[in-house]
This record gives structure tokens, C-alpha cells and sequence, in this order.
């Protein structure tokens, strides 16, 4: 079980962190949700809401590693509790919701109605996929998992599923695989010039 953990520590991260940020998207933006929370009556009253549980689930992560056996630990719990961590962490739902907003964007004119908490949960739920399947990049996995949620949730034409899916999975990945080639092969082919080593003491 330990050497289990030690191989997919970084994907059962990746797991927990999609699922409270998952929690927080859908606690913000489900009608019934933000009623049992209070926020119908005060607009955005709720926001911290979406942003707050990726922070507070390292925050609860970092007092919990010292607890784990030595070679369970990929690296300090200290490191959990820094302010840049933390705050970098805050913006996994903004990435949620641009991804949301591109698939809204893409299936809107195809599909019937539809409520949009609806499209906002679905990213987190491809990380779960991409994490536990151990492809990179989900490949395939998010694909197939994205085409038969448009047509049995979305209730999208099979007409229109391989485009919307392909179409999504070109803006939100493969353009951004394309650029980090770019920048692999620039730094690659002028790679920056190394610092000066410093003078020996006559």
C-alpha cells in the first residue's frame, strides 16, 4: 500500500485537489447550493466559496505530512504553507471556469438548454480522469469522457459531439502542447548564458 502511494502521490494530489475545487465551483454556481449557503440574497456574496478550498485543503495537507512514514513525503509540509503556494492554489478555479467558459462557448449554439453549473462542473471532473488514468495529458481519456457526458448530461446531437470535443481539446490543450514546444526549442537552441564564476582570490 505505502510503495502504492509513493508512485501515484502526485496523482492522488492532483485527485484531491480537483475534487474540493470541484466542491467549491459547484457550491458557487448550483441554485439550490448557494440557497443552503446563503448567497441568493447578497450577488457574489458567495465567491470565497469557489476559492477557498483548493488553500484550505494544502493548508489541512501540510499539518497532515508530518504524520506520513519518511518516504511517503515528496517534500516538506512546510512547503504547503507558503503564501505563493497558497496563493497560486487560489487560482485553480479561475483555470476551472476559463475552461468551462471555452466549452459554454463552443457547445452553446448546438446543445438545448442547459444550466451552467453544469458546464463549470465538468473540468474538474476530467482531471479526476486524467489523474487516475496516468496518460499524459488525459489524452483519449478526456476525450471520451467529454463526448459521452455532451451527449447523456448535455443531451448534445451526436452531430455536433466530435467536433465540440475536438474543438475544446484544441484550444484548452493541444495549442498549448504547440507552444510549450516553442519554448522548449528556444531555450534549447539559445539557451541562456551562464553566470560568470567568480573570481579566485589572489
Amino acid at each position: 500500500m505505502l510503495s502504492f502511494l509513493n508512485r501515484h502521490r502526485l496523482a492522488i494530489g492532483l485527485l484531491v485537489l480537483a475534487a474540493v475545487t470541484a466542491y467549491g465551483l459547484r457550491a458557487f454556481f448550483h441554485e439550490d447550493w448557494r440557497g443552503a449557503l446563503v448567497m441568493s440574497r447578497i450577488p457574489w456574496a458567495g465567491a470565497p466559496v469557489m476559492f477557498l478550498p483548493p488553500p484550505a485543503a494544502l493548508w489541512l495537507a501540510s499539518w497532515v505530512w508530518p504524520l506520513l512514514p519518511l518516504s511517503a513525503r515528496a517534500f516538506p509540509g512546510e512547503t504547503l504553507r507558503k503564501p505563493a503556494v497558497l496563493a497560486v492554489s487560489c487560482l485553480t478555479p479561475l483555470g476551472w471556469i476559463l475552461n468551462s467558459l471555452v466549452l459554454h462557448l463552443v457547445i452553446r449554439e448546438s446543445a438545448p438548454p442547459y444550466a451552467l453549473w453544469q458546464v463549470i462542473f465538468l473540468p474538474p471532473s476530467y482531471m479526476f480522469a486524467a489523474a487516475a488514468s496516468g496518460v499524459p495529458g488525459g489524452v483519449g481519456v478526456v476525450e471520451t469522457l467529454l463526448g459521452a457526458t455532451l451527449v447523456r448530461w448535455i443531451s448534445l446531437p451526436d452531430a455536433h459531439v466530435l467536433l465540440a470535443v475536438a474543438a475544446f481539446r484544441l484550444i484548452t490543450f493541444w495549442v498549448w502542447v504547440g507552444v510549450g514546444w516553442l519554448a522548449l526549442l528556444r531555450v534549447l537552441r539559445w539557451p541562456p548564458a551562464q553566470a560568470a564564476a567568480p573570481e579566485k582570490e589572489s
